[in-house]
């Protein structure tokens, strides 16, 4: 069953640990942002496959390397909101989130030439990077 998020259903993928990571990692954010003292921040998405390795001579085993081959960069805000104005928020986010999703859609459409056949089930390994204060990122994007 697709998950419902303001009244939105989403696609996802039924994987227990797949969801503890990224809950894992969303309570990270939130704790950097706290530590900042901030209300928008980052969060890098990166969707790996593994290769052969190209430099590999005759006489070592084959080895492998992840490429990555897809980077986002999400940004956050966090809105603090009283109870008068939450009708209003929780309206524009519904739009915004709606309107990111349509955006989403059409693009992963047009764009989908780099993307590597999937092979097994773990075909994708993927990262979720939060920066620190002293990361830019155009280092982590390396």
């Amino acid at each position: 069953m697709a998950p419902e998020v303001f009244d939105i259903n989403l696609p996802a993928i039924d994987d227990a640990e797949l969801e503890r990571n990224v809950e894992e990692k969303v309570q990270e954010f939130v704790k950097h942002l706290e530590s900042q003292g901030g209300q928008k921040g980052q969060i890098a998405v990166m969707f790996h496959e593994k290769r052969p390795k190209k430099n590999s001579s005759w006489f070592t085993a084959k080895a492998e390397e992840e490429v990555c081959w897809e980077r986002w960069a999400v940004t956050i805000s966090v809105v603090y909101r009283t109870e008068v104005d939450q009708r209003n928020i929780r309206k524009k986010v519904v739009e915004t989130l709606s309107n990111c999703l349509l955006e989403i859609i059409r693009y992963v459409n047009e764009k989908k030439d780099h993307i590597p056949p999937i092979t097994k089930p773990d075909a994708f390994p993927y990262q979720i990077v939060i920066p620190s204060s002293n990361d830019s990122w155009i280092s982590l994007f390396k």
